[in-house]
């Protein structure tokens, strides 16, 4: 019989990681960015992942990023570290560490190089990582706009609740609805589907979501909480008012780019130091310019600030 796996309720934050001027890890300041998520009440943090910057870290850097998260956590929130890679030797090494360092759970994208052409093959790169954290639960991380892997989770599901005993579920990043909701029925008990598409939470909430994961809920929280209050009331007026509100953040960030993201953090209070190529970060000149437009729509008021 599966062991019945943690579910999430709310908020996962996708975490950073911060770095010093010249690029070397600053992982001095992780604490207060555990402290922050503590304080907005986060259901948990996924680390070294897509807005941790993963594939531009070396992976001694990822070990110790995940290892100064899990020890400033000290086990007061979940955390769920993200060990893809396009090599599953590489990945499963990540694995077996996140495990022996007390992680609550461990996530993989596809490989984004030379990509499984089915479900079958995705599943078979996926369970040696699986093994090498049992039992900790084990998370299919579903991101095609990144990896160009775009197989349905739907077909892939049954193969992994098949193949890996401690399969908990997927970390999807995709605005296929269609596919989200077909893999949150079949998926059921068993295992858990995260959503992972801030602008449009609203959407898989209608269909059934619990928790969701997304990088604009470490200085924006309080948005997606009103989101999720006002849908379990029923409002759905007040629901998607919020949600317009997400939308408009989340077009600043795209009108502005990946730097923008810790440029938010820095308004909230956290410096958390520059975007490692090939992302860029935003000059001080760029980061008044966004900060002006974020005060004229009336967005920064709704920052969650510490620090």
């Amino acid at each position: 019989m599966r062991k019945s796996m943690k579910k999430y309720q709310g908020l996962i934050a996708a975490s950073f990681t911060p770095f010093h001027e010249d690029g070397s890890l600053a992982l001095e300041r992780v604490p207060a960015l555990v402290e922050h998520s503590l304080k907005c009440k986060l259901s948990g943090l996924f680390v070294v992942g897509s807005t941790g910057e993963f594939s531009a870290l070396c992976e001694d850097e990822r070990m110790k990023t995940a290892e100064a998260y899990l020890h400033a956590a000290a086990g007061r929130i979940p955390i769920i570290v993200h060990v893809g890679s396009c090599s599953a030797e590489e990945a499963s090494r990540l694995a077996a560490h996140a495990r022996d360092n007390g992680a609550d759970g461990v996530a993989a994208i596809a490989p984004f190089y030379f990509r499984p052409a089915n479900v079958s093959q995705l599943a078979s790169f996926l369970k040696p990582i699986a093994k090498a954290c049992h039992p900790l639960p084990f998370y299919y991380y579903h991101i095609p706009v990144r990896t160009g892997v775009c197989l349905k989770v739907r077909e892939l599901l049954p193969l992994l609740l098949d193949e890996l005993p401690n399969f908990a579920g997927v970390k999807f990043t995709d605005n296929d609805l269609f596919d989200f909701q077909r893999s949150l029925e079949f998926a059921g008990e068993p295992c858990q589907i995260l959503f992972g598409w801030d602008e449009i939470m609203i959407s898989s909430l209608a269909m059934g979501a619990e928790a969701a994961v997304g990088s604009t809920y470490n200085y924006a929280p309080q948005i997606y909480q009103n989101i999720i209050e006002a849908f379990k009331r029923g409002d759905m007026v007040e629901a998607r008012k919020w949600q317009a509100q997400s939308q408009s953040l989340v077009s600043l960030l795209q009108k502005y780019g990946a730097g923008a993201h810790k440029a938010m953090m820095k308004f909230c209070g956290f410096d958390l130091g520059p975007a490692r190529l090939p992302s860029s970060s935003l000059d001080s000149s760029q980061e008044l310019k966004l900060k002006r437009e974020m005060d004229s729509l009336q967005l920064t008021k709704l920052l969650s600030h510490g620090g």
